[in-house]
């Protein structure tokens, strides 16, 4: 098992989520992108598959649609849906889980927010979903929501990570601080990308792309962050 892991630390000075939106200047639809460019047209500093979406294509800039929650910059362009947990970036800088059935009363409040399919570990315990291995995208929450936590896992690739289960990712979550966490979207589409510093990008993880392994497959479900300089 190969898995890569982020901390965010919500709190700290300049740090700005960005969730990748419709685009009012292209008609207002939103059309797939690969990570790597989602990064560097905003100036992130890290970014990362989220949530599902419709259809599954090959190529960029192809028009899809969320399978749940989007909101951009206090915008909601995707809705929640009535099946599936959500990740949400509230405006006083804390993340908070948000299960599918509950009343949606931090929603108003969400500065960003981007819909998974369900949570795995709550209050610190283990949820066992009950799913296959599998690459996998999964957000974390600290007890305080001051911090989040991002394990992105490879999988589909014997001999190099074959996944995790939503258990074992939760086991993950948990002894990285996480007190929550919800599986994302994974399979091919399960991505992890930094700013190199020199104005490119490095992909971390190694994306098992149907026909090339280790090439990004363009995504509809993105979130990343800038952060300023450290001094």
């Amino acid at each position: 098992m190969k898995a890569h892991a982020v901390r965010i630390d919500l709190q700290a000075p300049g740090v700005e989520a960005v969730v990748h939106s419709p685009d009012p200047e292209d008609g207002g639809s939103l059309k797939t992108i690969y990570a790597s460019d989602f990064l560097l047209r905003n100036g992130l500093q890290v970014a990362m598959s989220a949530g599902s979406f419709n259809p599954f294509p090959y190529f960029p800039g192809i028009k899809i649609r969320l399978d749940s929650l989007g909101i951009n910059d206090g915008r909601q362009f995707s809705p929640q849906a009535p099946n599936l947990d959500s990740l949400l970036i509230l405006k006083d800088r804390r993340a908070v889980l948000y299960r599918h059935f509950s009343p949606m009363t931090n929603h108003p409040n969400a500065i960003a927010g981007v819909g998974g399919m369900w949570i795995n570990l709550l209050g610190g315990t283990n949820q066992y979903e009950r799913h296959e291995a599998e690459a996998a995208s999964v957000a974390g929450v600290s007890e305080d929501g001051r911090y989040l936590f991002w394990l992105i896992v490879d999988g589909r690739q014997p001999g190099y990570s074959e996944g995790a289960t939503p258990v074992e990712t939760g086991e993950m979550m948990r002894q990285l601080g996480a007190h929550d966490a919800i599986n994302m979207d994974g399979g091919s589409v399960a991505t992890l990308v930094f700013d190199d510093g020199e104005g490119d990008f490095d992909i971390r993880n190694q994306p098992c792309h149907p026909f090339i392994t280790g090439v990004q497959r363009p995504i509809g479900g993105l979130i990343g962050f800038r952060a300023r300089a450290l001094p």
